[in-house]
């Protein structure tokens, strides 16, 4: 076994336990779960196309609030997305909830990393306000002429409610491998975005940026919380080592 020392008992001669030799000790796993990939490859996707899309803010925007008419109101369509929202952090206390219940135990090694994660939504809301204002960026309704637009000082870069989401989706993932849980929340997702596009709330490239910032936050949390994890597992391997 690479990397170990096996040593006999002096009473028994028989080979107690397995001890690792290079710096691998109990609790260094870290949190559990945690698709590092995806969520940095989600978070670039979501950066290149919000790139791709910004200089075509204005004909995309038209597109997609056309279906409204002139003047009309994309408050009913804006209202599915904050469901979209409440639904993906049920979705995610779910998760964690069942994982930390489980009797399985990889899943049950999960609850704290989609804890970690759900929290990440919050800092997601918070940088993204900060963003906002600090950008200045007019929404889409207002440049189309659509009523019911929220007011001037409420901007419009990045997209709030596409990071929570995000990152809630995110926790919906590392908390559970279940499947009837991940597919709804994918379709959630779905239905945030593309009601922040089709009410006329935010341009397409605010909505790529939100993906990029809710999964960038969320990896950063993530993993500031293994971190933390290894460390503390490494202090108890050394207190019990003394």
């Amino acid at each position: 076994m690479t990397g170990t020392t096996l040593s006999p008992s002096p009473a028994s001669g028989q080979i107690p336990a397995v001890r690792a030799t290079r710096g691998v000790r109990p609790g260094e796993p870290g949190l559990a779960g945690v698709p590092w990939v995806g969520i940095m490859l989600l978070a670039l996707g979501g950066a290149l196309a919000a790139l791709a899309a910004a200089p075509f803010a204005l004909p995309l925007s038209q597109a997609a609030t056309q279906w409204l008419g002139e003047g009309g109101s994309g408050a009913a369509i804006d209202r599915l997305g904050d469901a979209g929202v409440a639904g993906l952090g049920l979705l995610a206390a779910l998760g964690v909830a069942l994982a930390r219940r489980s009797r399985g135990v990889g899943e049950q090694a999960r609850w704290v990393s989609g804890l970690v994660a759900a929290a990440a939504a919050v800092v997601a809301f918070v940088v993204a306000s900060g963003l906002k204002g600090w950008v200045h960026e007019v929404r889409p309704c207002t440049e189309v002429g659509l009523s019911g637009c929220p007011p001037l000082n409420d901007y419009s870069w990045p997209s709030n409610h596409t990071a929570v989401a995000v990152a809630l989706a995110v926790a919906v993932v590392v908390a559970s491998s279940r499947l009837w849980l991940r597919l709804p929340a994918g379709l959630l997702l779905v239905v945030v975005l593309a009601s922040r596009v089709a009410s006329g709330a935010h341009w397409v490239h605010d909505v790529a940026s939100g993906v990029a910032l809710g999964a960038l936050v969320s990896f950063v949390v993530l993993a500031v919380a293994h971190g933390l994890v290894v460390a503390a597992g490494r202090r108890r391997a050394a207190a019990l080592d003394r």
